[in-house]
């Protein structure tokens, strides 16, 4: 995370000097579960990939083109906008030359996006309805695809027995039974680990 808007001289292009102001941490069991997570601590506005901040806005293909060119803070939601516009893993790869694993990941959950906002909530297979969940789209995020609220979409996924699962982070790498407390919940499981 790079907070340059609150200091008037900052820039938020990446070079050589040192800017970032905080990290996060987001456990999942996918990348993509993992990153959605790690967006909405980066960005308290936002609810995953494929939500824009309100400050942020490209028009035109020039300008998407140059944010996806230029790294800086703000290019994940230029690589969103990209998806949404039809650019394809390879034309993003090489404008931004980030490795077209990553890319794949979110191409994962633009297409996950596109299935959900074809649907309306109680038209939502549950096998897509766990899958958005297990790519770490949150209620609020399948509530704003579906243009319903964050509650109505927590009733639909707790009727069709869509649940969370209590997992325990093995912080011994499997080298002697870990007995620490570090849990996350995660859509991407079959039972609770405590």
């Amino acid at each position: 995370r790079w907070d340059n808007r609150k200091f008037t001289s900052g820039v938020n292009h990446l070079g050589s000097a040192m800017k970032s102001v905080g990290e996060v941490m987001a456990i999942g069991r996918k990348f993509e579960e993992a990153f959605q997570k790690g967006l909405r601590m980066v960005e308290d506005s936002i609810d995953g990939f494929g939500d824009m901040p309100s400050h942020y806005e490209l028009k035109g293909t020039a300008a998407l083109e140059r944010a996806l060119v230029q790294p800086n803070d703000q290019r994940v939601y230029a690589i969103s906008q990209a998806f949404r516009e039809g650019y394809s893993v390879d034309d993003i790869h090489k404008m931004t030359m980030i490795d077209k694993w990553f890319l794949f990941k979110l191409q994962n959950i633009n297409k996950a996006e596109k299935i959900l906002k074809n649907h309306a909530l109680l038209d939502i297979p549950r096998s897509a309805f766990l899958h958005a969940k297990q790519l770490g789209f949150s209620d609020t995020q399948i509530g704003r695809c579906t243009n319903e609220s964050e509650m109505d979409v927590r009733e639909r996924r707790k009727e069709l027995g869509v649940l969370p699962f209590v997992k325990q982070i093995d912080t011994l790498a499997a080298e002697f039974p870990a007995s620490t407390n570090y849990l996350y919940c995660t859509y991407n499981g079959t039972e609770h680990d405590r």
